[in-house]
Protein backbone atom coordinates (compact mmCIF):
# COMPACT_ATOMS: atom_id res chain seq x y z
CA UNK A 1 0.00 0.00 0.00
CA UNK A 2 1.60 3.24 -0.73
CA UNK A 3 1.83 6.50 1.25
CA UNK A 4 -0.72 9.27 0.10
CA UNK A 5 -0.21 12.79 1.25
CA UNK A 6 -3.02 14.17 0.64
CA UNK A 7 -4.88 11.41 2.73
CA UNK A 8 -1.93 12.09 5.19
CA UNK A 9 -2.68 15.70 5.48
CA UNK A 10 -5.91 15.09 5.83
CA UNK A 11 -5.75 13.49 8.80
CA UNK A 12 -3.47 15.66 10.80
CA UNK A 13 -6.22 18.40 9.93
CA UNK A 14 -9.23 15.82 11.05
CA UNK A 15 -6.49 15.70 14.37
CA UNK A 16 -6.16 19.47 14.79
CA UNK A 17 -9.87 19.96 14.39
CA UNK A 18 -10.72 18.20 17.17
CA UNK A 19 -12.11 20.41 20.14
CA UNK A 20 -9.75 18.86 22.86
CA UNK A 21 -5.64 18.13 23.01
CA UNK A 22 -6.94 14.52 22.84
CA UNK A 23 -8.96 12.74 20.59
CA UNK A 24 -10.35 9.23 20.11
CA UNK A 25 -10.13 7.73 16.73
CA UNK A 26 -14.08 7.84 16.74
CA UNK A 27 -13.52 12.02 16.63
CA UNK A 28 -11.67 11.20 13.27
CA UNK A 29 -13.25 9.51 11.39
CA UNK A 30 -16.54 7.27 11.24
CA UNK A 31 -16.56 3.17 11.94
CA UNK A 32 -16.77 2.23 8.19
CA UNK A 33 -12.97 4.60 7.69
CA UNK A 34 -11.60 3.46 10.53
CA UNK A 35 -11.86 -0.28 9.58
CA UNK A 36 -10.12 0.16 6.80
CA UNK A 37 -6.96 -0.69 5.73
CA UNK A 38 -5.71 2.46 4.10
CA UNK A 39 -7.14 4.31 7.22
CA UNK A 40 -5.25 2.03 9.90
CA UNK A 41 -1.61 2.19 7.63
CA UNK A 42 -1.95 5.71 7.38
CA UNK A 43 -2.53 5.95 11.20
CA UNK A 44 0.18 3.96 11.96
CA UNK A 45 3.00 5.74 9.64
CA UNK A 46 1.59 8.62 11.97
CA UNK A 47 2.20 7.17 15.10
CA UNK A 48 5.43 5.18 13.97
CA UNK A 49 7.01 8.95 13.33
CA UNK A 50 5.86 9.92 16.58
CA UNK A 51 3.07 12.69 15.16
CA UNK A 52 0.39 11.08 17.22
CA UNK A 53 0.94 8.99 20.03
CA UNK A 54 -1.02 7.36 23.07
CA UNK A 55 -1.99 10.15 25.62
CA UNK A 56 -1.72 8.00 28.32
CA UNK A 57 2.07 6.83 28.18
CA UNK A 58 3.35 8.96 24.75
CA UNK A 59 3.87 5.52 22.77
CA UNK A 60 3.46 4.39 19.31
CA UNK A 61 0.27 2.10 20.95
CA UNK A 62 -2.63 3.89 19.15
CA UNK A 63 -5.22 0.88 20.01
CA UNK A 64 -5.51 -1.12 16.80
CA UNK A 65 -5.42 -4.53 17.12
CA UNK A 66 -5.93 -7.82 14.99
CA UNK A 67 -8.60 -10.81 15.45
CA UNK A 68 -7.15 -14.03 14.61
CA UNK A 69 -8.87 -13.51 10.58
CA UNK A 70 -6.85 -10.07 10.46
CA UNK A 71 -10.02 -8.21 11.11
CA UNK A 72 -9.16 -5.16 12.52
CA UNK A 73 -10.79 -3.93 15.54
CA UNK A 74 -9.50 -0.78 17.42
CA UNK A 75 -9.38 -0.45 21.35
CA UNK A 76 -10.43 2.69 23.19
CA UNK A 77 -7.18 5.25 23.48
CA UNK A 78 -6.43 8.52 23.90
CA UNK A 79 -4.30 9.95 21.15
CA UNK A 80 -2.99 13.66 20.75
CA UNK A 81 -0.93 15.37 18.20
CA UNK A 82 2.84 15.79 19.02
CA UNK A 83 4.82 19.09 19.35
CA UNK A 84 6.31 17.31 15.91
CA UNK A 85 3.14 16.52 14.45
CA UNK A 86 1.97 20.23 14.90
CA UNK A 87 5.71 21.50 13.37
CA UNK A 88 4.71 18.85 10.28
CA UNK A 89 1.02 19.87 9.57
CA UNK A 90 2.35 23.74 9.68
CA UNK A 91 4.38 22.83 7.09
CA UNK A 92 2.07 20.84 4.53
CA UNK A 93 -0.15 23.47 5.33
CA UNK A 94 1.93 26.13 4.04
CA UNK A 95 0.65 26.52 0.11
CA UNK A 96 3.70 27.21 -1.11
CA UNK A 97 5.09 24.17 0.06
CA UNK A 98 2.55 21.84 -0.20
CA UNK A 99 2.57 22.61 -4.06
CA UNK A 100 6.02 22.06 -4.74
CA UNK A 101 5.46 18.79 -2.49
CA UNK A 102 2.69 17.93 -4.31
CA UNK A 103 4.45 18.66 -7.98
CA UNK A 104 8.03 17.26 -6.99
CA UNK A 105 7.16 14.15 -4.92
CA UNK A 106 5.40 11.92 -6.35
CA UNK A 107 5.40 9.07 -4.06
CA UNK A 108 7.94 10.02 -1.09
CA UNK A 109 8.09 7.97 2.10
CA UNK A 110 6.72 9.32 5.18
CA UNK A 111 10.59 10.90 6.24
CA UNK A 112 11.54 12.45 2.95
CA UNK A 113 7.84 13.91 3.26
CA UNK A 114 8.58 14.98 6.74
CA UNK A 115 12.24 16.59 6.02
CA UNK A 116 11.14 18.19 2.35
CA UNK A 117 8.50 19.96 4.03
CA UNK A 118 10.15 21.34 6.91
CA UNK A 119 13.49 22.02 4.60
CA UNK A 120 10.94 24.04 2.18
CA UNK A 121 8.84 25.66 4.93
CA UNK A 122 12.65 27.31 6.15
CA UNK A 123 12.94 28.49 2.79
CA UNK A 124 9.61 29.83 2.16
CA UNK A 125 10.34 31.38 5.58
CA UNK A 126 13.92 33.00 5.19
CA UNK A 127 12.78 34.45 1.45
CA UNK A 128 9.80 36.47 3.43
CA UNK A 129 12.12 37.53 5.62
CA UNK A 130 14.49 38.99 3.26
CA UNK A 131 11.63 40.46 1.32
Amino acid sequence: MKIEKDYIKDLLNRVEKTERSVFKISDIADQQEYLSEKFIQHMRILSEKSLVVCDAHNSMDIGINRLGNGAAIWGIKWLRLTSEGYDFLEAINNKTVWNKIKKELKAPSISTLMSTSKFLLQEAIKSQMRQ
